[in-house]
């Protein structure tokens, strides 16, 4: 990855839920002026990208722009981590940042661009939000009024697989409410069986599954009004309606 001082980052987002992922652009120093966005790998006709993307839908990722990036006759870089969220704050102060960064988080982007380390979007990209995206999916990228980035896929993480042929063997009904879940989790507790299989394992990202179905249950439970309070850590984690 390049390094370059005084260059924002240009960032991506993910939302909770139905996450989005957002381009934008980064700072090697607090505060640093640097290139426009649209300059962004001008000088050498090199893009770096980084962000948390891996292993096969890395590949596809890349296969997305691959005829974009020979029409415009540029070199994207794009290089994954399991640990983004840890680093990208790292290579931001050592002034080593990406071009481009995919955030899974729009904390994260805030927290970046609060420190004036993260461009705001070039007009093109501010009027194609605004032309293909509602203000909330726009709200991902935007910080203090400033669009820093564009909403670039979403992420389902609410969904509970089950065993159809165990269920109709057990007599067991789908759950339709939150209680009914509860329920049945005791039912099939109580019946000898382990009732949850929850993959948490994600190397350095380790629990990241759980803390999105913290964020969805805080969702559908307190509300939008409440999470977005305790996104802006206006209601804090001791709050009741989060514990």
């Amino acid at each position: 990855m390049r390094s370059r001082v005084n260059r924002r980052l240009i960032a991506g987002i993910a939302a909770i839920g139905a996450g989005a992922l957002v381009l934008a652009g980064c700072s090697g120093t607090e505060g640093g002026g640097g290139d426009g966005p649209g300059d962004v790998g001008e000088a050498d006709g090199v893009v770096t990208i980084y962000g948390t993307i891996a292993d096969t839908e890395a590949e596809l990722l890349e296969q997305s722009w691959a005829d974009w990036e020979e029409e415009n006759d540029i070199d994207i870089q794009y290089e994954s981590s399991k640990e983004f969220e840890a680093q990208i704050g790292s290579l931001a102060q050592g002034g080593n940042t990406p071009d481009l960064a995919i955030f899974p988080q729009p904390g994260l982007l805030a927290d970046l661009a609060s420190r004036g380390y993260m461009q705001p979007a070039p007009d093109g990209v501010a009027d194609n939000v605004k032309n293909g995206w509602s203000e909330d999916w726009a709200a991902y990228g935007t910080v203090d009024d400033t669009l820093y980035g564009a909403p670039l896929m979403a992420s389902v993480k609410g969904f509970i697989w089950y065993s159809p042929s165990l269920f109709e063997e057990n007599g067991w009904e789908i759950p339709e409410t939150w209680d009914d879940l509860l329920a049945l989790t005791q039912t099939i507790a109580d019946s000898g069986r382990v009732p949850w299989c929850v993959g948490f394992g994600s190397d350095a990202a380790t629990g990241w599954p759980g803390t999105d179905w913290v964020e969805d249950l805080v969702l559908r439970q307190s509300g939008p009004d409440v999470y977005d309070q305790w996104v802006a850590n206006d209601v804090k984690f001791t709050d009741p309606e989060i514990k």
